[in-house]
């Protein structure tokens, strides 16, 4: 379970969605708001971490997330707005995530 008490993502949906004609890929994404410590709300994303790749998402210092960790990459807005870096902690909801990484996201 998560921290917000929501239940983990149905992967069945990607088979099914895959399925239907003319989609080329599918990636099941986990939107949520979480309070950081400190800082206000923190718009997450849980998705597979091979998925970046199908985003034009770019690790532009670091390294990408393990899946099934307490590591997470931020967007270089998000990293600048919260004066984040790599190998900083956020605190949400009591739950520590480690920053490996930042990213960016179409042209640098």
């Amino acid at each position: 379970m998560s921290p917000d008490g929501t239940e983990s993502i149905n992967s069945g949906w990607d088979a099914k969605i895959k399925n239907i004609s003319g989609v080329n890929s599918v990636t099941s994404v986990y939107n949520t708001a979480l309070m950081m410590e400190g800082s206000g709300y923190l718009s997450l994303q849980g998705r597979d971490p091979n998925s970046i790749k199908e985003l034009n998402m770019k690790i532009i210092n670091g390294t990408n997330f393990k899946n099934n960790s307490n590591e997470i990459i931020l967007g270089k807005i998000a990293m600048e707005r919260y004066n984040k870096s790599v190998n900083d902690i956020i605190v949400t909801n009591g739950q520590e995530w480690k920053v490996v990484g930042i990213f960016g996201i179409g042209d640098p």
